[in-house]
């Protein structure tokens, strides 16, 4: 049985693909449908003068030479998504369709010292979550160094104009030209290694939190871990600084902040088992975030209260860079810019939220399961009665249903 969301995303995926196809210039049914859009029926052709890239999806190639039969082929993959239960699953399922491989290359890594005085119960989950890292990190490195250091700046430059909805073809197509060889294989390989381990580790932390109010921060070759334990945590921008692994056990929280926001070369994790939960960063990236960087934030914890509020680039979004946010229950209002909650470029973005009656997301603009060039955005919903509000903040006057939203 398909739900609504899957409903949802086969009749974007139809009136996308679809309407070319079934909409001939010369049907008179589209004349009145058009005028009120202010097209003409020569908007509806099939172009042939495509712009072609190096950068071509073959499994997205096959959907557009048969856009009849797209539901077909995204109603199981809708299912598979939809019933994932492990962020790693989903980055296995992004890494089929960039025909990506995820073994991993095999290599050793040193051991990262735990802090004395670590809780026995946190020293295993801990130190599985800092192998995984070290591992994660060879791999980032590997691909963040496959393309120049000058080369960086200008293609996230032309990829930010196209993802806030400002975008200069003459400035994009160059930077692309200069990334050909930017290896999308070790980064998915990383972020693999990363969802992998948390998954194994989430059971242990969501079952021995600590009663005891306390803050505990030491420093590794890798960048500073982070634990918090009590009744309320607050975290600021400052405290933030430098922590390349959070895991905060307190029943409440508030970020003040980019949490797990992972710019050039950088891992952010985060394992938040609070029930409640706010997180404002104002126009930051943040709660998943990954350019150049891969960005994780789970909240694992049943029932409360889950608010964020974000900049452009939240909630699950890869620009060069994985950015996840995986939310497991309780009340969560979601609130970004443009490029958020799902959305990857040349990388991977995924915002998953699970046993949520009644949450609330806002977006701007390619936001809530959007992928760009070379990248996979998934957005799932699970619960009745959630409310979106996503699309362009000033409309396109000529369509009225916000399709060109990318929402």
């Amino acid at each position: 049985m398909v739900n609504l969301a899957q409903r949802v995303i086969l009749l974007k995926v139809a009136l996308l693909f679809g309407m070319p196809v079934l909409a001939q210039p010369d049907s008179n049914r589209f004349q009145e449908p058009l005028r009120r859009m202010g097209l003409l029926p020569s908007d509806l052709a099939i172009r042939n003068d495509r712009w072609e890239t190096a950068f071509t999806l073959p499994f997205v190639e096959g959907l557009l030479q048969n856009p009849v039969g797209v539901p077909e082929v995204i109603e199981p993959m809708a299912h598979r998504a939809a019933g994932a239960k492990s962020s790693a699953e989903w980055v296995r399922l992004s890494a089929e369709l960039l025909l990506v491989s995820t073994a991993a290359p095999a290599f050793s890594s040193p051991a990262i010292p735990l802090s004395s005085h670590l809780r026995s119960a946190l020293k295993k989950p801990v130190g599985e979550c800092l192998t995984a890292i070290a591992r994660a990190q060879t791999l980032l490195d590997q691909a963040v160094k496959s393309v120049p250091a000058k080369q960086r700046g200008p293609a996230v430059n032309a990829w930010r104009n196209v993802t806030a909805n400002q975008a200069n073809a003459a400035e994009l197509e160059p930077a692309l030209r200069k990334i050909r060889g930017f290896e999308l294989a070790p980064l998915v390989q990383a972020a693999i290694v990363l969802t992998q381990a948390v998954d194994r580790v989430l059971p242990a932390l969501t079952s021995n939190v600590g009663k005891k109010s306390r803050r505990l921060r030491w420093h590794t070759t890798l960048g500073d871990v982070l634990v918090a334990e009590g009744a309320q945590q607050e975290f600021s921008s400052k405290d933030l600084e430098g922590v390349v692994l959070l895991i905060n056990q307190s029943s409440a929280v508030t970020y003040a902040g980019p949490v797990a926001a992972a710019s050039r070369n950088q891992i952010r994790l985060v394992i938040d088992s609070a029930k409640d939960v706010t997180i404002r960063c104002g126009d930051s990236a943040c709660a998943g975030s990954g350019e150049w960087g891969i960005g994780l934030l789970y909240l694992p914890m049943r029932g409360g209260i889950k608010r964020i509020e974000g900049g452009n680039a939240s909630m699950g979004s890869g620009l060069f860079g994985v950015g996840g946010l995986w939310i497991t229950g309780g009340q969560v209002d979601l609130s970004g810019g443009s490029s958020t909650q799902g959305s990857g470029t040349f990388g991977i973005g995924f915002c998953s939220v699970q046993s949520s009656p009644q949450a609330k997301y806002r977006a701007r603009f390619a936001g809530q399961g959007v992928g760009f060039t070379q990248g996979i955005g998934l957005f799932r919903h699970e619960g009745d009665g959630g409310q979106f509000e996503s699309g362009l903040s000033v409309a396109d006057p000529r369509e009225d249903q916000a399709i060109t939203s990318m929402c």
